[in-house]
């Protein structure tokens, strides 16, 4: 039995850990969440994945107080531009909600005969894969996923996710958190008192207090507290895949419509971020120091957007992850367990995936075997995600060192050579991806978008298929979007619409 809990750190992280297991485990555990005013929180201006919509579903969230109170927008999914070195572009979408707006489904099921038939379809007569994605298309004129009317009893069309200023996220939760009993300490922790068995029996504090503990969730960040510094679990580095390890941030004006997508923009050595919120745009870029100063990575940032903007963090880190993120009677969440890097928005999505595996019976009950299996799962999921990461990288850009060095200076993951030399002479198949963290529409827009799939095998499909009955599909899946095409608010209207009640 866990009567006290005590969450070090607070973020989106550590408040997201705290609501979550208050739902899971309710008024028979007191939580309380330990906050350094002095310490602050990473957050530069963020987005997420569906999960966030989802955990906030969960959590018994209001969808619009949480938008107007966090300067949020809408993400429909990632707009990839120029990874290729060609000038063209590619969207990483979420995918939809309704079998009426997918292309994988039919009846309800994942039908990839069907469905690559239909890619094969589009590739032979020179259209586009996104002809047939829902998001891409409302993203491409900036609508948000509301629709004004039901369309076949949905009131969103797709999967969505959002854009949120970090630092308002966190005092929002916070608020929540406190109003549903959640205890907050602003203090610095100083200490930790241990058993024999290497169990955190109570914490000590700046100003001289001491929290007694049964339970402990390390949301510390990049300081690593707990995890890291306490209990000094082994590192997996992931820097033989990725080599991006520096950011630097800055802010630019928003416009009168407002994107809902992020923009990833490959350049000289590495890419940038450009996050819509509702009254400005944060950016950063992430690149390689082996191949370039800060002082020129500026340089280049101001050469693409024509004008100096106001530099603001510089955010160090190495790519990898920790081996055990559960030890003894503490689990570490968010960026204290690890971090790859932000090109896919996996920081929030991981610390979702780690409390949603966690119940109460297991938080009750655990042993060594529990918590190996939990230490297992997420390592899992750590090298999943590597691995759909690192292929976002495998471009054809060779414009500079840093590009048409990265795939001989890096190493392929095991698992991900294993599909490419399958998908040589074989289409992916949705079992490939059944249990990943990114499911098949994910991995067929990064390899669609880089070039990377036999064009060959998915014209073959559609020559050898029924072509009227794809053909019938492809003109019923374009009917349904114009249909939510017409049905959908944009989304600075339906920003102005919720603001204006």
């Amino acid at each position: 039995m866990i009567k006290n809990l005590v969450i070090v750190g607070g973020g989106t992280a550590g408040w997201i850990s705290a609501l979550y297991l208050k739902k899971i485990l309710g008024s028979d555990t007191d939580i309380t969440l330990i906050e350094s005013d002095d310490i602050g929180i990473v957050g530069v201006g963020e987005g997420s994945t569906p999960s966030f919509v989802t955990m906030l579903n969960i959590l018994g969230i209001d969808i619009n107080d949480f938008i107007l109170k966090t300067n949020s927008t809408h993400k429909l999914g990632i707009l990839f531009e120029n990874w290729n070195g060609d000038g063209k572009n590619y969207f990483h979408s979420f995918g939809t909600l309704h079998k009426d707006f997918d292309y994988l489904l039919n009846n309800r099921m994942v039908d990839t005969n069907t469905a690559y038939s239909h890619i094969g379809m589009l590739m032979n007569g020179g259209s586009n894969f996104e002809d047939i994605d829902v998001s891409s298309q409302l993203a491409k004129d900036n609508f948000s996923p509301i629709l004004k009317e039901k369309i076949n009893d949905v009131d969103t069309s797709l999967n969505y996710s959002f854009h949120f200023d970090a630092q308002l996220v966190s005092k929002y939760f916070k608020s929540i958190g406190i109003d549903r009993g959640i205890k907050l300490i602003s203090d610095t922790v100083t200490s930790f008192n241990q058993s024999e068995n290497g169990d955190i029996k109570s914490i000590n504090l700046s100003k001289g207090n001491s929290i007694e503990t049964d339970f402990v969730f390390d949301c510390t960040g990049f300081h690593r507290l707990i995890i890291g510094n306490l209990y000094k679990s082994n590192w997996k580095s992931y820097t033989n895949q990725l080599k991006v390890k520096k950011a630097i941030t800055f802010q630019i004006p928003q416009s009168d419509d407002i994107k809902p997508y992020t923009r990833s923009i490959a350049m000289k050595y590495g890419w940038m971020w450009q996050i819509p919120l509702q009254n400005r745009i944060g950016c950063g870029y992430n690149f390689d120091t082996d191949y370039v100063s800060v002082d020129d990575a500026k340089k280049e940032v101001e050469e693409f957007l024509g004008y100096t903007p106001t530099f603001g963090k510089e955010l160090n880190y190495n790519a990898g992850v920790y081996e055990r993120v559960w030890i003894n009677n503490c689990i570490a969440v968010g960026l204290s367990s690890g971090f790859t890097e932000p090109i896919e928005a996996t920081s929030i999505f991981n610390s979702i995936s780690q409390l949603w595996i966690i119940n109460k019976g297991m938080l009750y009950n655990y042993d060594e075997k529990l918590i190996d299996f939990y230490n297992s799962k997420v390592c899992e999921m750590n090298d999943a995600v590597l691995d759909f990461l690192y292929f976002h990288y495998m471009t054809k850009r060779n414009d500079t060192i840093f590009w048409s060095e990265y795939k001989n200076n890096t190493i392929w993951p095991n698992s991900l050579e294993r599909l490419f030399e399958k998908w040589e002479y074989k289409l992916p198949i949705f079992k490939d991806f059944e249990n990943h963290p990114f499911g098949l529409h994910s991995w067929l827009s990064v390899a669609i978008g880089l070039d990377y799939i036999n064009t060959n095998l998915f014209i073959k499909n559609y020559e050898e298929s029924n072509k009227k009955q794809i053909q019938e599909k492809h003109m019923y899946i374009k009917s349904s979007i114009e249909n939510v095409l017409l049905n959908s608010y944009y989304e600075t209207e339906y920003l102005n619409k919720i603001k204006n009640g």
